[in-house]
């Protein structure tokens, strides 16, 4: 245990060199780029500012609707969520819709009547359901979020960080479901609603070898807003980018910071159990 204690410190030594140099390129007001399997931040900008967070604020809806709802619940639709400005899967009221094509529609499509729907499924009020959202991420342990509705359209002190927001899309991965929806570039609904098909914005899906999501979002307020993740040889990162002008090419240049600078390395002889940790540069530094 002693030999992992050493080396892990040297790693975060050299994760400190190195970090600085390459985040002052970044368009993003703020930016962070973490290791999903251990949380450890690798690269960040003003991670820890809070700024608004837009429709990536449905990360935190999908998560609370998978821990506190069935996929195969029957959602109807309530008047209230009818309507909503931006964009839209274009519910009505007393339409019928399982929850999972409900979640599949807010994600891919980031429908804000989609993300109403599912609040007022799992709870009495939008403002109670946003109180879940704000307790999950005090739960997890983060201290700089609060959310004052499910679908990101502009509300004083609905705000997070893009530290913040990078953990919770860590700990959605952690639940079932969650990857294959955020991952999805299309996705047919068979219920009996207007819309069919939903396909997903996340450019990233489409232009990164390994990206896996995760979410989108803009209001003129908060600017463009992008969480997003990728995989390779088993290393998982998360990026999150908040007031963004050239989001796309700030997360595929976190992806390859990430992949050209880390790699999975095994610190101990086969059958010792230290595990795996993330190497600077595929060496102890």
């Amino acid at each position: 245990m002693k030999l992992y204690r050493i080396l892990s410190a040297a790693v975060i030594i050299c994760l400190f060199t190195v970090m600085s140099a390459t985040a002052t390129d970044l368009s993003a007001e703020s930016a962070v780029l973490i290791d999903a399997a251990s949380g450890r931040v690798l690269l960040e900008k003003n991670a820890y500012e809070r700024r608004g967070m837009a429709s990536t604020t449905k990360i935190m809806t999908a998560i609370v609707a998978l821990e506190r709802g069935n996929l195969s619940d029957t959602v109807t639709v309530d008047k209230r969520a009818e309507g909503i400005e931006g964009s839209s899967l274009y519910l009505k009221a007393g339409d019928k819709i399982s929850l999972k094509n409900l979640l599949y529609g807010m994600l891919l499509r980031s429908g804000n009547d989609g993300a109403a729907a599912v609040a007022l499924h799992i709870s009495p009020s939008i403002e109670e359901f946003a109180e879940l959202m704000t307790q999950k991420a005090k739960d997890l342990g983060l201290k700089d979020t609060a959310f004052k509705n499910p679908h990101g359209l502009y509300e004083e002190g609905h705000y997070t960080t893009a530290y913040d927001l990078a953990q919770i899309a860590r700990y959605g991965f952690t639940l079932d479901g969650f990857a294959d929806m955020v991952g999805s570039t299309s996705y047919k609904i068979d219920d009996n609603i207007e819309t069919k098909l939903v396909t997903n914005n996340n450019k990233l899906l489409r232009f990164y070898e390994g990206a896996e999501g995760v979410k989108t979002g803009y209001t003129p307020e908060t600017g463009r807003t992008l969480v997003g993740s990728a995989t390779r040889n088993g290393m998982r990162v998360i990026t999150v980018t908040l007031f963004d002008r050239d989001d796309w090419n700030d997360h595929m240049a976190m992806f390859d910071y990430a992949f050209d600078n880390y790699e999975l390395k095994n610190l101990a002889a086969k059958g010792q159990g230290f595990g795996c940790v993330r190497v600077y540069g595929g060496n102890s530094c």
